[in-house]
């Protein structure tokens, strides 16, 4: 069985390690919008702090304005954008799928540290239709 993770047409996400096979089913609109606001919330928080210490590059700065700006930007890299989103990460696999291992340290490296997967789940979930169920398609032909 091989690691990775799959994007599946009816919506929901598949993530394959260490043996064990977790699903992401299709979240109902409620979970979808909490989870795109607390990722996307981290990212433009990140975003805006980072071009404040710009704003505060522009120009000629006095040297105490360039060196709170250097320190802020030394704050921003010290934490790890997947050390923000893994918490989130975890609650999406407990709220709507199958519970990824309680220690995150045990997870695989791709899973947690590429900082498009968050967006790549949120943006499958978005795009994906939903599929027809059978019973639809049986009411509508009956």
């Amino acid at each position: 069985m091989s690691e990775g993770i799959t994007f599946d047409p009816q919506g929901t996400v598949t993530v394959t390690f260490d043996g064990n096979t977790y699903r992401l089913r299709r979240p109902n609109f409620g979970q979808f919008r909490y989870f795109n606001r607390t990722y996307y919330g981290i990212v433009d928080d990140l975003a805006a702090r980072l071009n404040e210490a710009r704003e505060m590059l522009a120009g000629e700065p006095d040297e105490e304005t360039a060196e709170r700006a250097r320190q802020m930007v030394k704050d921003l890299g010290e934490t790890p954008l997947h050390e923000l989103t893994t918490p989130i990460l975890a609650e999406m696999f407990t709220q709507v799928g199958d519970p990824l291992p309680e220690d995150s340290d045990e997870w695989p490296a791709w899973l947690v540290t590429d900082p498009s997967l968050m967006r790549q789940i949120l943006d499958h979930w978005r795009t994906v239709p939903k599929a027809s169920g059978k019973a639809k398609e049986e009411a509508a032909s009956g």
